[in-house]
Order: C-alpha cells, then sequence, then structure tokens
C-alpha cells in the first residue's frame, strides 16, 4: 500500500531547463504510485517544460493519495516562481522551506 511505503528523496539537476523535462519525466513515471521527495538543493533554474512537468506530477501523487514534495527549495527558485504568479506549495514544496 502507497501510505506505508518509505519516501524517496530524489536529486535532481541544477538547471532544470527544456532538455532535463524527458527525463524528469521519466524518472517520475518510473515512480508513480510511490511516495516522493525532490531535493532540490542545488537547482538554480526551472523552465516552464519542467514546470509543467513537476505540476502535472503533484497533481497526480495528489489525486492518489501519495506523498509528493519539494525539499530544498532556494529563496531564488522560490521567489522566481511566485514572481509567475506560481505558489511554490502547487509544486509540492513546503511553504516554510528557506
Amino acid at each position: 500500500m502507497a501510505g506505508t511505503e518509505e519516501l524517496t528523496v530524489l536529486k535532481v539537476p541544477a538547471k532544470l531547463k527544456g532538455a532535463e523535462a524527458q527525463g524528469l519525466k521519466a524518472m517520475l513515471a518510473e515512480r508513480r504510485g510511490r511516495p516522493v521527495a525532490l531535493d532540490f538543493g542545488q537547482v538554480t533554474q526551472v523552465g516552464a517544460q519542467c514546470l509543467q512537468v513537476l505540476l502535472a506530477a503533484n497533481r497526480v501523487w495528489q489525486a492518489e493519495g501519495t506523498a509528493f514534495e519539494i525539499k530544498n527549495m532556494s529563496a531564488e527558485v522560490r521567489d522566481g516562481l511566485l514572481l509567475c504568479g506560481l505558489p511554490p506549495s502547487q509544486l509540492g514544496a513546503k511553504e516554510a522551506q528557506e
């Protein structure tokens, strides 16, 4: 059962731009139905295509009742999302993170 599985933390590239979207999508697809946390500790840029992948993944995991979160989102990335009108929580980030 998905609710009893341990959260898997996945590291993502520092720059999540268009070229990385397919790889990100494939990485998440392999783990669908299992609790996942993405470590954004090194991320400095997130492009539109990767944002779409992250938004879709967060919605799928929520619909399935499985944990999906983004950890260690930098203030720089968080501020960039907010400037675009996208609350980081819509990607699965916890608002209290720094």
